[in-house]
């Protein structure tokens, strides 16, 4: 009997089963690459638009950088002119200067205009307020249907009341009795005089405007003999010094309640040579207070003023009633008690001729005999004696 031999065959694939299997596989292959599409699509719309608005961000504060610069400019020049024309009508003077100063600058492609200024002025506190907003264009944000943003920015500037120093003092200083038609002491007594416990009398605004010898060369209108009102600056010696701290700034500042050492001598060729480097070959010359021409424009600023500081002879021990400095003046040293803004016209003679156009003191008593002020001590100085800063208001 024969057996039978079974082979046993592997088993059958069919070939619609394969082509589903690929198929699938090639589906799923193909929906990966469309998400990963999708992300790198999303993804770059999302960078652009931060792209976008990083430009557009980076214009507006561009924007208001200078819009701050420019209301900086005017609430500063608004406060400035509490100190070089205090005589003017207030709050007109201070609201015309800061806004002229305000639109003289450019912010982005363009000035800023008049309507977009608004100017605010506390004559009292000597303060002054410049507001700024204007709409700016924006670029990549207009696809959002954000086409401007507004900027507003604000600015607070103000004077002091008092002077605290001066950085650019000349080496003069300035009695405080030296337009009264008396001798110092029955100057004193009839108080005709600049200061007086700490703040300017109405005898010296009523000498605004007067000339006056703010460095005699002539003896016999020396304060004593070898002593011409002339102060022997902090870190300078001799004549060169000397003339070069007339001629252009003192190298250290001159502050309130500080006490200086006179300087002796007339040093007339020093003081003539160090006067004409400072109003130089065409000087300006003299209109009224805070009228200055350089012979075809008025100004209300002129490189011709300067600042003395003020010594107040009344409150010298033992100079009353005689009105005679001990030692003759040989080693006088003298307390500051406020400054006198001057215009310095020329040499006639060998003395000095100026003007006097503002008197500042330095408060806190001090003056008439109270020998001293009691202003804010070094480092602070300010344009003309008067600190003129930004300040932030709650």
């Amino acid at each position: 009997m024969k057996r039978s031999r079974f082979v046993k065959l592997p088993p059958r694939c069919p070939a619609p089963i394969i082509a589903v299997r690929i198929s699938a596989l090639l589906r799923g292959r193909q929906g990966k690459q469309g998400y990963v599409i999708v992300t790198v699509a999303l993804t770059l719309f999302l960078l652009c638009g931060f792209v976008a608005f990083a430009l557009d961000w980076g214009i507006v504060l561009s924007a208001r950088t200078a819009s701050q610069r420019a209301a900086d400019a005017g609430a500063l020049a608004g406060a400035f002119t509490f100190v070089t024309q205090p005589f003017s009508p207030q709050p007109t003077t201070a609201e015309q200067h800061a806004l002229e100063a305000t639109v003289t600058n450019e912010v982005l492609d363009g000035r800023v205009q008049p309507s977009e200024v608004s100017v605010n002025v506390d004559v009292a506190n000597r303060r002054v307020q410049v507001d700024i907003e204007r709409a700016e264009n924006m670029f990549f944000a207009r696809v959002l249907g954000w086409n401007q943003t507004n900027v507003v920015v604000r600015a607070i500037a103000e004077a002091s009341a008092f002077s605290t120093g001066s950085a650019c003092t000349k080496p003069w200083f300035i009695p405080n009795t030296i337009l009264s038609n008396q001798p110092s002491c029955p100057a004193c007594n009839s108080q005709e005089m600049f200061i007086d416990g700490g703040t300017v009398t109405p005898f010296a605004l009523g000498q605004l405007g007067t000339q006056f010898i703010v460095k005699p060369g002539n003896p016999q209108n020396s304060l004593a003999p070898g002593q011409f009102y002339a102060v022997a600056m902090p870190d300078s010696i001799g004549g060169a010094d000397y003339r070069t701290n007339i001629g252009s700034c003192a190298p250290e500042a001159v502050y309130c309640a500080e006490s200086y050492m006179v300087e002796p001598g007339n040093m007339i060729g020093p003081t003539n040579q160090g006067v004409r480097e400072l109003i130089g070959p065409n000087p300006d010359t003299w209109v009224g207070l805070g009228q200055y021409s350089n012979g075809s424009t008025i100004s209300d600023t002129s490189h011709q003023l300067v600042v003395a500081p003020i010594w107040d002879e009344c409150g010298m021990a033992n100079f009353c009633p005689g009105g005679e400095l001990p030692d003759n003046g040989r080693n006088l040293s003298i307390p500051v008690i406020g400054f006198a803004l001057i215009f310095l016209e020329g040499v006639q003679g060998n003395d000095v001729i100026a003007r006097l156009v503002w008197v500042s003191a330095c408060g806190g008593g001090g003056g008439g005999g109270g020998g001293g002020g009691g202003g804010p001590q070094p480092p602070e100085t300010g344009p003309y004696s008067i600190p003129v800063r930004l300040v932030r208001v709650p």
